[in-house]
């Protein structure tokens, strides 16, 4: 029944309520996130999404320096406890006609739970009870095509090509170091 627990993201970003939309749209930026918390850790009043900047804000031409995202965020921000099952988070988010859910434990919000994250559970939930024909180790490559790092894109392009593979893993001192796609 920890379901909501792992899929949730459990990194909390938050800014204060008097924080311009400019401040929150940064702070999203460099965290790679779709929402922020608004308030403070164990007190947020709302939330703010990616499409509250582009319906609330952008789609209205307001300034980002002189509007607080109190202003355009969501209040308040929909919870519901880590312990309840997914399906009903999936509920409660289609019901509100939400995007993001605030997870709670003892009323703390201790997560932030998307409708991205569904897309790993459901996926999760498919690919449970499989035969051996739907495991990724039966599809997998045995022989892998290597390069040093000093390889030039030419010459993995080519040995790519060569070979009909889409990627080389590429290494340094014979440890794996990453990977050359053929969309480089």
């Amino acid at each position: 029944m920890d379901e909501i627990r792992f899929f949730m993201e459990e990194s909390l970003v938050s800014v204060e309520p008097t924080a311009s939309v400019r401040e929150a749209a940064q702070k999203m930026r460099h965290h790679s996130i779709s929402s922020i918390l608004i308030g403070e850790s164990g007190n947020y009043s709302g939330i703010l999404t990616d499409i509250d900047l582009t319906r609330k804000f952008a789609a209205k031409n307001l300034d980002p320096d002189h509007t607080l995202v109190s202003i355009i965020s969501n209040n308040p921000i929909i919870t519901l406890d880590a312990n309840r099952p997914m399906e009903e988070a999936y509920e409660c988010m289609r019901n509100k006609n939400i995007r993001h859910l605030g997870v709670t434990e003892k009323d703390e919000v201790i997560g932030i739970l998307s409708i991205k994250d569904f897309a790993n559970y459901y996926n999760f939930k498919f690919c449970q009870g499989k035969n051996q024909e739907d495991q990724v180790g039966h599809y997998i490559h045995e022989k892998l095509e290597t390069v040093p790092e000093s390889t030039s894109i030419h010459k993995a392009a080519r040995l790519m090509k060569e070979n009909k593979i889409d990627s080389l893993l590429v290494t340094r001192n014979d440890d794996i170091t990453g990977i050359v796609r053929k969309e480089f």
